[in-house]
């Protein structure tokens, strides 16, 4: 149980910005529309995907994670210590 209250998974909308660094859906509509007006709108998609690559290489390499990880196993024995 203390294990479940402690791990907190993220969603990609707070690791990336929609519309600026990713590009989300709600549903399969809205999935339908962002494909149509993205098809149109290639300078909009070529800008997305840089920002995301950037935001890609300066928040979550694989020695950032890493080190999140090494901390949540930490964290987790010293929680089961108590």
């Amino acid at each position: 149980a203390k294990l479940h209250a402690y791990l907190k998974f993220k969603n990609v909308k707070d690791l990336f910005e929609p519309d600026k660094e990713i590009i989300t859906y709600d549903n399969f509509n809205d999935l339908k529309d962002k494909i149509q007006f993205l098809t149109n709108n290639k300078n909009l998609i070529k800008e997305v995907s840089i920002n995301g690559h950037k935001r890609l290489k300066k928040d979550h390499t694989d020695k950032i994670r890493s080190a999140e990880y090494l901390k949540l196993i930490n964290d987790l024995i010293n929680l089961n210590n108590q």
